[in-house]
């Protein structure tokens, strides 16, 4: 009887770990239009904190709307 439980207990330990390898990671970034959050399961020696904060950043500014009367830097360059 203390087999299996032993059996158990390691298998449930080692689901643990595996499971702490690589936590969720999020990062949130709101630029007063827009707020988005992204989350990842990679590691940071795959993508660093900074990279996963701009690519929230990034998601936030996709989904704004553009400024009304804002050019953009292609539309100022064709003027001049």
């Amino acid at each position: 009887m203390k087999t299996p439980l032993i059996g158990l207990g390691l298998l449930a330990a080692i689901a643990l770990a595996a499971a702490a390898c690589h936590p969720e990671r999020k990062a949130a970034a709101d630029n007063g239009v827009a707020a988005a959050q992204v989350e990842t399961t990679a590691p940071s020696s795959e993508m660093s904190s900074a990279e996963l904060q701009q690519k929230a950043q990034d998601a936030a500014d996709a989904v704004s709307p553009p400024v009304s009367g804002a050019a953009s830097s292609s539309s100022a360059a064709a003027g001049q």
